[in-house]
C-alpha cells in the first residue's frame, strides 16, 4: 500500500480489552425486539447486531410500521446497548502496546481516528479512562448516523474519510473484527486484522483479510516498513 498518513481505529478489542457483556447485550437486545411480535423476527446470539438491526428495520417497514415507529424502537435498543456497555466500563484497560504506538503516530505526524458501532458516551469515557482522548482526530461513533448507517455501513467511513483531508490510498483501518474487515472492503481502503479480540488469525483469513499482526507491536513494525519503504 502508499505511504499511511492516517489510521482509522476499531475501538473494543483493538485500542482496549473489552470488558462489554456483548452475549447479554445481545440477549437484552433481542428480548426487547421479540416484545413486539413482529413476524420473521426470531434473532439468534450467532447473528451480529449489524444483522439484526438491519433485518429488523427490513421487517418493521414490510409490517406498516412509520417511520416514527421505526426510529423509536431502534432508539431504545441503542439505549439498552449503551446501559450495559457501562456496566464495567471504569475497568477498561489499553491492550498491549497501544500506547506506544499511538505515540509513534503522533511523533510521524500520522492522523489517528476511531470508528465504532459503540456509543458516543462509551467511547469518550473509554477514551479518558485511559488518557488518550486527544490523541484523535476523529470519532464516529453509532450516535452519530443512527444504528443503521453505524460502522459497517458506507457513510460512517466515508465521514470520517472526509474529516482526515486524505487520500483513501494513505488512510490504514485497524480492527479485530467481521464488521470492520467488511467496512474497509466497502470503502476501498486498507486493512490490518489485529489478533487481540474477536476473531482469531483462521476466523480473518476465512473471510479474505491478507495482512494480519499479532498485536500492536506488529503493527508498529508493520506501519514501519510501509512508511520507511517510501
Amino acid at each position: 500500500m502508499n505511504t499511511i498518513k492516517g489510521i482509522i481505529f476499531d475501538l473494543d478489542g483493538t485500542l482496549i480489552g473489552s470488558v462489554v457483556d456483548f452475549p447479554e447485550m445481545k440477549r437484552s437486545m433481542i428480548e426487547y425486539i421479540q416484545s413486539f411480535e413482529i413476524p420473521g423476527t426470531n434473532y439468534i446470539s450467532k447473528q451480529t447486531t449489524n444483522e439484526i438491526i438491519n433485518d429488523l428495520n427490513e421487517k418493521m417497514v414490510k409490517n406498516s410500521y412509520s417511520l416514527f415507529e421505526r426510529n423509536k424502537i431502534l432508539d431504545n435498543i441503542s439505549d439498552i446497548l449503551t446501559e450495559i456497555e457501562f456496566e464495567n466500563v471504569d475497568k477498561v484497560e489499553l491492550l498491549p502496546g497501544v500506547h506506544e504506538f499511538i505515540m509513534e503516530c503522533q511523533t510521524a505526524a500520522i492522523k489517528m481516528g476511531i470508528l465504532t458501532r459503540a456509543s458516543t458516551k462509551y467511547t469518550i469515557a473509554c477514551l479518558e479512562g485511559t488518557g488518550i482522548s486527544k490523541y484523535f482526530y476523529s470519532i464516529v461513533s453509532r450516535d452519530d448516523f443512527t444504528l443503521l448507517k453505524a460502522k459497517p455501513h458506507l457513510h460512517a467511513l466515508d465521514h470520517i474519510i472526509k474529516t482526515f483531508e486524505l487520500a483513501r490510498e494513505n488512510i490504514l483501518f485497524v480492527g479485530d473484527h467481521k464488521i470492520d474487515y467488511m467496512c474497509a472492503q466497502n470503502g476501498n481502503i486498507s486493512f490490518v486484522g489485529v489478533l487481540s479480540g474477536a476473531y482469531n488469525r483462521t476466523e480473518l483469513r476465512w473471510l479474505g483479510c491478507k495482512t494480519l499482526v499479532e498485536d500492536f507491536y506488529g503493527l508498529a513494525e508493520f506501519v514501519k516498513q510501509i512508511n520507511n519503504g517510501k
